[in-house]
């Protein structure tokens, strides 16, 4: 029996995960249509629609906040004021964290200078490798002809070599492959996982082994048995054909899909091989001795005491630090982490960067070992964002223009969350205070029969209501009082003639955006919050 061999293939590309998944795509608001105003871009940078004390809304600003802020006012009339009002209010708050100092404080310091590298290195990326790519017209004609050619692919999964041999044998004996595609499924098994739709110059880029594959065949042929890192594969070519295009918008269209597919392809390599050449010039190692401090405080934290004991995660720590306790770093926090060449990072340094991102990494409990392995890539994520960062300030990136912008929106928006955190915090609630709103309220704690449901048994309710409320009267109170010494000017007329892509829309939809692959995962850019909606 022959057999195509593709375990030297990259696991994350295997048949499996060429399947249509479901992806969330931002609306098409990067196309808006700037001509509306007869405005160079630079002009939105400096025309300002709105001044609140001595900071500035500018129309770059607002527009951005607005098109990837959340939906629900660009549902309600006069979209634009209404989301410049929620503007004000935050720049209203943030003025007031400037003058308490809160954009001194460590939360919000660590916060914008992990934003602030990630915006120095998405500049790095620009000038070292998008500004470098390009895509000559013959390759763009290729691959428009690829992308024409539509094809259907069907196939028979099994994790082992005897299941796929008994298949294959089955196929030999005379048996339909309809047969025996069709007896895969049951116990949650669905036809879209055993079917691919695509094009030629897709499955290419998605897997160049398996589209080498597919090229031989003839419609209606089937493969020999595919080796793959997950399992084996019998593939049959359902149907191939060539698209016709119609309309020369179709033709631009496809040509700009396949001119973007292949700019990214070229990207995602030379960035790869960026990202290596900085690592290797360093020369880095993991010390061992202090990984196994980090692993055995993290797995505390994460695992829980039942699985921490059970693997016995300090073993190789407790003989070189009797009484070692996971829980306290502060006697290790010096010990090198990684040795450089430039310098060696501390594991100081590792808790500094992983605190801010804490939320967002997820390391693997499967196992001991996988804990471990999952880590040490943590680990080396934190050293390649160290690296990038540091040579996209030594290249003076961080003097860029569109950086100090950006920094400047983030570093309000923390100030003004942080002084919403400081109203909350202020709130202290009483039993007393508690009930009597429970009286006052007496309607919102009725059963189904409309009797009055005792205190006690509503006691945690009542204090979120109590709480919430207090909070909103100390937020208007606060604003109100705010603008009354705060001047603030709006130019509506500017704010009329912004081109955006939707506002008065009763379908307008939320769609969070995320800026993932960077230093520091983040909103794309700082938005209104949505409890906003909520003060309508």
């Amino acid at each position: 029996m022959k057999l195509i061999n593709l375990k030297n293939f990259k696991a994350g590309l295997v048949l499996a995960t060429l399947l249509p998944a479901t992806v969330y795509v931002l609306p098409a608001r990067a196309q808006t249509d700037f001509k509306r105003l007869e405005l160079k871009e630079k002009d939105y940078k400096s025309l300002v629609v709105a001044n609140v004390g001595n900071m500035k809304i500018t129309a770059q600003e607002f527009m951005t906040s607005y098109e990837f802020g959340p939906a629900f006012v660009r549902r309600e009339k006069n979209s634009l004021r209404r989301y410049l009002d929620f503007m004000i209010n935050e720049k209203l708050l943030a003025f007031e964290g400037y003058s308490r100092g809160l954009d001194s404080t460590l939360e919000v310091s660590a916060i914008l200078s992990d934003i602030e590298g990630d915006l120095v290195t998405e500049e790095l990326y620009r000038k070292n490798i998008w500004d470098k790519l390009s895509v000559s017209n013959l390759e763009i004609e290729k691959g428009i002809e690829k992308e024409r050619v539509k094809l259907q692919l069907r196939w028979i999964y099994k994790t082992s070599f005897d299941g796929i041999k008994e298949v294959y044998d089955s196929l030999r004996r005379g048996t339909s492959f309809d047969t025996l595609f069709n007896a895969q499924f049951g116990n949650g098994l669905k036809f879209e996982e055993r079917y691919l739709e695509s094009t030629a110059f897709s499955l290419g880029k998605k897997n160049p082994l398996l589209a080498a594959i597919v090229d031989t065949m003839a419609p209606g042929g089937l493969t020999p048995p595919v080796q793959t890192p997950d399992g084996y594969y019998i593939l049959k070519l359902e149907n191939i054909w060539r698209s016709v295009i119609t309309t020369e918008t179709e033709m631009e269209k496809l040509r700009y899909e396949v001119n973007r597919a292949l700019i990214k392809e070229k990207a995602d390599s030379l960035s790869d091989k960026f990202v290596n050449n900085v690592l290797l010039r360093e020369k880095p190692v993991i010390i061992r001795e202090t990984l196994n401090i980090l692993k055995a405080y993290l797995a505390k934290k994460i695992l829980g005491e039942e699985k921490y004991n059970e693997w016995d995660v300090a073993k190789n720590i407790r003989p070189v630090y009797p009484g070692f306790n996971p829980e306290v770093m502060a006697p290790y926090e010096k010990n090198t982490l990684i040795e450089k060449k430039s310098g060696n990072v501390k594991l100081e340094d590792f808790l500094r960067w992983y605190k801010t991102r804490e939320p967002y990494i997820t390391l693997e409990k499967s196992s001991h070992q996988a804990f471990f392995l999952s880590l040490q890539g943590v680990v080396w994520r934190m050293l390649r964002d160290v690296l990038l960062t540091r040579l996209a300030f030594s290249q003076g990136l961080g003097k860029k223009e569109e950086v100090r912008l950006q920094k400047k929106w983030w570093m309000d928006k923390l100030v003004y969350s942080k002084m919403k955190l400081e109203i909350a915090s202020s709130i202290k609630i009483k039993e007393a205070e508690m009930k009597a709103f429970y009286n006052e309220y007496a309607h919102r704690y009725k059963d189904e029969k409309g009797n009055l449901k005792p205190f006690d048994e509503v006691k945690d309710e009542v204090r979120n209501d109590l709480y919430s409320y207090e909070y909103v009267k100390k937020v208007v109170g606060k604003i109100m009082g705010l603008k009354e010494k705060i001047p603030v000017k709006i130019n509506e007329d500017l704010l009329n003639r912004l081109p955006v892509s939707d506002k008065e829309d009763p379908g307008a939809i939320d769609v969070y955006s995320v800026k993932n692959g960077g230093t520091f995962l983040r909103q794309a850019y700082p938005v209104i919050d949505y409890e906003w909606q909520f003060w309508n």
